[in-house]
């Protein structure tokens, strides 16, 4: 829960109190780590990196902002569904470099995107306040409304 509700504070309290999760080997499957990328919430990514292993996918890497994996990702095999994602989660992580690639390899700027309700992914880093991704979509889509608008 603390993954995607701003528990930053709260998992790092637990964590360093010696929570049963840093000693249990295996360690249970959680999607916690997910969830924090999901949602663009970077601290929670590197807390829970100690703990578990990212998938290994498209978006999961673009999200992690990790440039030269998802160029070899790329490579290898991908979909329209896949760069869509990749986007939003390089976006919501704010991997302007990500974002940038993914762009250039297809993916749709205006896509929808919804981790709940339908939106785009502009909609989403709106509504999550990362201005400064907005600007970089926005700029890239020439829209009119923002023709004076200089990215942060």
């Amino acid at each position: 829960m603390s993954a995607y509700s701003n528990g930053y504070a709260f998992a790092k309290l637990l964590l360093e109190a010696g929570a049963y999760i840093t000693q249990s080997n295996p360690r249970p499957e959680s999607k916690a780590l997910v969830y924090a990328i999901d949602y663009g919430d970077r601290e929670m990514v590197e807390l829970l990196r100690e703990l578990w292993e990212p998938p290994h996918d498209l978006p999961t890497l673009a999200g992690l902002g990790h440039i030269e994996k998802v160029q070899t990702f790329l490579n290898s095999q991908t979909d329209e569904v896949d760069l869509v994602h990749g986007l939003a989660l390089a976006c919501m992580n704010q991997h302007i470099e990500v974002a940038d690639y993914l762009i250039e390899q297809g993916a749709d700027i205006n896509a929808e995107w919804s981790l709940h309700e339908p939106a785009t992914i502009l909609h989403h880093l709106a509504f999550s306040g990362k201005l400064e991704m907005v600007q970089f979509l926005v700029v890239l889509n020439e829209s009119p409304f923002m023709k004076n608008v200089k990215p942060v």
